[in-house]
């Protein structure tokens, strides 16, 4: 009698496995992209990102780290690995910027990979994010922690801010982001970012 046949488990979107299965199979991809994430054990594939969003990650880690920098608090994080998250360590997710606190995240070091959420997640909406998936990162944020998820859509020039209280709050583009508890007396005036965001290069004189 022939054994059964075991199917060898593929890094598919929408493919359902367990935590060390997932980290298996990241670890065998000779690039960084595409990057997978692990929601509540299921695979979900995040596509190269467009310019722009690279563009709106960079300025923003700009403001938070202009602010941080002088008060000797941690950097942001962009793109940390946060594993395991969720039940029973199901998800393997990473938002495109993260502020740890030392509270929040003691000893954290440039060769750890955090095991819990911080204080403030920053998810930059790109056309391939479903509403499922960042409805699920963001109860996974504040489950895990979060004193804040910021949710930046792009095309819109909004900001939500989801609260572990369940409220929100939508930013539109004249808006002011500010850091709330987990980082008090942090603003940034919307309208300049989206401004210097969407600057166009200068022509040469």
């Amino acid at each position: 009698m022939n054994a059964p046949v075991v199917e060898t488990p593929k890094l598919e979107h929408a493919a359902r496995m367990d935590l060390a299965t997932f980290e298996m199979l990241v670890e065998q991809i000779p690039g960084k992209w595409p990057r997978y994430e692990l929601i509540e054990g299921r695979v979900v594939e995040a596509p190269s990102p467009k310019p722009i969003h690279n563009k709106a990650a960079l300025l923003l880690g700009h403001y938070l780290n202009d602010f941080l920098i002088p008060l000797g608090l941690p950097l942001v994080y962009s793109e940390a690995d946060l594993k395991p998250l969720g039940e029973m360590g199901s998800s393997y997710i990473t938002p495109d910027l993260a502020y740890f606190s030392d509270e929040r995240f003691p000893g954290f070091d440039d060769n750890t990979y955090p095991s819990n959420a911080p204080d403030i997640a920053v998810e930059i909406v790109s056309p391939s994010n479903s509403e499922e998936d960042l409805a699920a990162k963001i109860k996974l944020y504040l489950k895990g922690g979060s004193r804040l998820v910021w949710i930046m859509y792009l095309q819109r020039e909004d900001i939500w801010v989801y609260r572990p209280d369940n409220t929100y709050t939508i930013l539109e583009s004249d808006g002011v982001l500010d850091g709330g508890d987990a980082l008090p007396s942090f603003k940034m005036e919307l309208g300049e970012f989206w401004s210097v965001l969407k600057r166009k290069k200068r022509k040469a004189e």
